[in-house]
């Protein structure tokens, strides 16, 4: 008891080392990070070399010893500094099983992964995002710029339904009582679909993760890597109507 109860107390002052007050500190050096495994594992090299693969090789940070703890801890107001970039944070709005995502100004969201394990998901994302762009798919603007593997920051879909709740919905509804809102919503999924046309299949992409956004009233892909679910353009369940 005494053995875990001293561990518990190690984790908060080693977390007060990133944090202060607000602003939260989510990355360190990579030398000043190697040096820390080094000492912490000298006679496990294999262990240090797992934790290099998890470093974004095109940043010159690595993320803290404590990430997995503090990034949890994220509240409105807070101060986020990954690298050189800082975030301000507005409110935190959800996530899914590998990130955690927060609002922040200027009418986008962060995007930050849940453990330090979720490297690859997030650099998969960037690169899915990538290959879907330059086929014109209808998908949340991503700032290539601004983001890495480490934290991804896009626009914020206004007033997000999903498009599986949305057919739901609308299941339970005979059709002379759709509302215009409920027909434009439908209508532009049409549009969706031939945003997508270039694909036979979208293996990585399922119906909650296409989000109608009231601004600019069209059907979104805002997410992508979790729980897959064949998508095809023929897809006569989701796209006839």
């Amino acid at each position: 008891m005494f053995i875990v109860l001293l561990r518990v107390i190690l984790i908060l002052l080693l977390s007060s080392l990133y944090t202060h007050a607000d602003v939260i500190q989510l990355t360190i050096s990579k030398p000043d990070r190697l040096q820390e495994l080094e000492s912490e594992f000298a006679q496990y090299p294999f262990i240090i070399e797992d934790y290099q693969r998890t470093w974004d090789p095109k940043s010159q940070f690595a993320l803290i010893k404590e990430y997995n703890i503090i990034v949890r801890r994220i509240q409105a107001g807070d101060i986020v500094i990954i690298g050189d970039k800082q975030f301000e944070i507005i409110a935190k709005l959800g996530g899914d099983s590998a990130s955690l995502i927060f609002e922040i100004p200027g009418d986008r969201i962060l995007r930050l992964g849940k453990t330090t394990s979720t490297y690859k998901v997030m650099r998969a994302y960037l690169d899915q995002y990538s290959e879907y762009k330059s086929n014109n798919v209808e998908i949340v603007n991503t700032y290539l710029k601004e983001s890495d593997s480490y934290a991804i920051v896009s626009d914020k879909i206004h007033n997000l339904i999903t498009m599986g709740s949305f057919l739901t919905q609308l299941s339970k509804k005979n059709v002379e009582n759709y509302t215009n809102l409920e027909r434009k919503m439908l209508h532009a999924i049409k549009d969706f679909e031939v945003s997508i046309a270039i694909y036979g299949e979208m293996d990585d992409v399922h119906l909650d993760q296409i989000g109608f956004d009231s601004k600019t009233k069209k059907w979104i892909l805002f997410d992508w890597c979790n729980k897959p679910q064949k998508i095809t353009s023929i897809n006569k369940s989701l796209f006839s109507y």
